[in-house]
């Protein structure tokens, strides 16, 4: 009897919300006038004792979703209790593909959100990072800078989205007064890092899953310049000048072998002016010309170099990469004049055929030095620069490069700006195997964006 009674007086003593037909269903009246026992919430009629506003009107609809792109609206209906139900009908965003279509409904096509993957850092330093496409994602491996003025060498992983997917261990530390110099390539899914302490060159390797294994350094090496690197089936090799004026290589072999570090004789005359590395393995040797100016190039296969002149005037931050068919190619953006306005012209040259004058026009003036290029699933060439007149980034593609038939297309991606002007001035691109779309990353001061896109 006694427990029955509690319960009586309980109940008499308390007042519990329950929600009606009326509620969310009458809009309030003048001066906020509502039925007795409700009272005016957010425009709608409610439980004098409920506890939040109607988010809608019971019985209405409205449209609801993306018109943009693919994506077509749907409908959404008010439910009792005056809350918005899922929307029905809709077409929603999908991944971006090449189609010529916004299949992500963002208003871009064929281009992929920005990332922006490093903030508020003082580096990376120009010319000392990398970007690398394999089949987990991306990794931008970077000189970075730590608050004590030193740098702090590291790679940064990401999906083929550009979502972090963490950071490896740190690769190498430089003191505030180091002169700092990296460069990396990727072998399957290791990333091999060469760098330069001075005076000694070193190499370690970056496994997938972040931890890096140091490989080998050679002390006393003569480092004086950048580093480049290749890989081939002879392992890994970093270019450098030397401090005597010649070409020093040095080689690393990735079964374990020997590490060996030998100069190259330089033309009659010639003085080096840039060493690079293509991705067989093989590399190049940029010489100036003491005689007339000019300039020579030797291609070399570590057995003896072979010279080949440049018609153009000035050629600058050269990069290699190779056919896949395995031979040697060349691609970069130059000018035909010297100048400011200069024109600017896209070079290709396919070493195996000794071809030259490989010339296209560019159409705007672009930032020669600051170009970078990968090679499709298809062997075609996709490079990425920038044009200082709009401040855009500009992507062109070279197609049909297994023959004489060479093809060029450009596209302009104008939701892409970037402040040349402020910015480092680097632009990497970089494909991850069977990815229909491609990724480029750039910095603007002390930030880091990339995103994926299509090229034209």
């Amino acid at each position: 009897m006694r427990f029955v009674l509690i319960l009586g007086v309980l109940g008499a003593s308390c007042s519990f919300y329950t929600p009606t037909v009326a509620d969310c269903t009458l809009a309030c009246g003048a001066n906020d006038a509502c039925p007795q026992g409700l009272s005016c919430r957010g425009g709608l009629c409610r439980g004098a004792s409920a506890q939040a506003d109607c988010e809608c009107a019971v019985g209405k609809s409205r449209a609801c979703g993306s018109a943009v792109g693919v994506c077509v609206p749907g409908t959404q209906a008010c439910l009792p209790g005056g809350t918005w139900g899922e929307c029905a009908g809709e077409t929603k965003p999908s991944e971006e593909l090449c189609d010529g279509v916004d299949n992500d409904c963002d208003g871009l096509v064929d281009v992929g959100p920005a990332q922006l993957i490093i903030d508020n850092n003082n580096g990376p330093y120009v010319a000392h990072w990398r970007l690398h496409g394999h089949d987990a994602g991306f990794t931008l491996v970077a000189v970075l800078e730590g608050p004590d003025g030193g740098g702090d060498v590291r790679a940064l992983r990401y999906d083929r989205h550009f979502a972090p997917q963490g950071q490896s261990d740190s690769i190498v530390t430089f003191a505030a007064d180091d002169w700092r110099r990296a460069d990396s390539i990727n072998v399957g899914q290791t990333i091999y890092v060469s760098y330069s302490k001075d005076p000694d060159l070193a190499l370690s390797r970056v496994l997938p899953d972040g931890t890096v294994e140091h490989v080998a350094t050679i002390l006393d090496a003569g480092y004086d310049g950048r580093i480049n690197v290749g890989a081939g089936a002879r392992g890994v090799i970093s270019n450098y000048l030397s401090l005597e004026g010649t070409a020093r290589v040095a080689t690393w072999a990735l079964d374990g072998g020997a590490t060996a570090v030998r100069d190259l004789a330089l033309a009659d005359g010639g003085v080096i002016t840039w060493v690079g590395s293509s991705t067989d393995g093989t590399f190049s040797i940029l010489e100036a010309d003491a005689e007339d100016g000019g300039y020579v190039e030797l291609v070399q296969d570590n057995v003896a170099p072979d010279p080949v002149n440049l018609e153009a005037p000035f050629w600058k931050s050269q990069r290699f990469i190779t056919r896949p068919t395995g031979q040697l190619v060349h691609f970069d953006i130059i000018p035909v004049v010297m100048g400011m306005d200069d024109t600017r012209v896209v070079y290709w040259r396919d070493y195996a055929q000794q071809t030259t004058g490989r010339y296209f026009d560019v159409e705007v003036a672009g930032r020669w030095h600051d170009s970078d290029f990968t090679l499709s699933d298809k062997g075609d060439v996709v490079a990425v620069y920038g044009n200082e007149t709009t401040q855009r980034l500009v992507v062109a593609r070279i197609e049909g490069i297994t023959s004489n038939e060479l093809q060029l297309t450009r596209r302009q991606l104008d939701d892409v700006v970037v402040p040349l002007t402020n910015s480092s001035g680097n632009f990497l691109v970089a494909h991850v195997p069977g990815d229909p779309m491609f990724g480029v990353a750039w910095s603007t001061r002390n930030k880091v964006y990339a995103r994926r896109f299509c090229a034209p």
